[in-house]
């Protein structure tokens, strides 16, 4: 009875059994939750060739597809700002360099230092102290501005200033 089975498999043409295969039906019978759940996700990753995969990225396309403004508007800005080490950062200043980089003598020009020396020394030190006091309001409110901007605050709500300093405006 052995030798009747090789007869009978050679006697089924296998390509007519599989055309009459209904596929849908087959795949609609998958339990494919618990397939998944019979895959080792790790082995699975761990046959995956990174450098091979990222080979064939492009990067170019991934980037051209990035929203910045949106990427930008998801960044918790106040949490960034928290982890800056200010310490760490001024260390990293060169306060040499800095002022090797200053041009003296346009500053001297705009102050008018020799008709500030004919008023006395006192007056000397009043105004380039207030020269310096002006610019660096100037660049605070810039910065004031970027940084406000960044956190997404409405102008008309920031305040002036500290509350010990601004005087409250009365409603009219």
């Amino acid at each position: 009875m052995g030798a009747v089975v090789p007869e009978v498999v050679d006697a089924v043409d296998v390509d007519d059994v599989v055309a009459r295969v209904d596929v849908g039906s087959v795949v609609g019978r998958v339990d494919v939750d618990g397939l998944v759940r019979r895959v080792e996700i790790n082995d699975l990753l761990d046959r995956v060739d990174i450098d091979g995969l990222l080979d064939r990225v492009d990067l170019e396309a991934v980037l051209a597809r990035v929203d910045l403004d949106a990427l930008l508007a998801r960044v918790d800005v106040d949490a960034l700002l928290a982890r800056v080490d200010l310490d760490a950062l001024l260390d990293r200043v060169d306060l040499d360099a800095l002022t090797d980089r200053l041009d003296l003598e346009g500053l001297v020009t705009r102050v008018r230092i020799g008709g500030i020396v004919a008023r006395g020394t006192g007056e000397v030190a009043t105004g380039t102290l207030d020269l310096f006091r002006r610019q660096i309001v100037g660049i605070d409110a810039v910065i004031i501005r970027v940084v406000n901007r960044l956190l997404g605050r409405d102008p008309d709500t920031v305040p002036e200033g500290p509350a010990g300093l601004v005087t409250p405006v009365e409603p009219t």
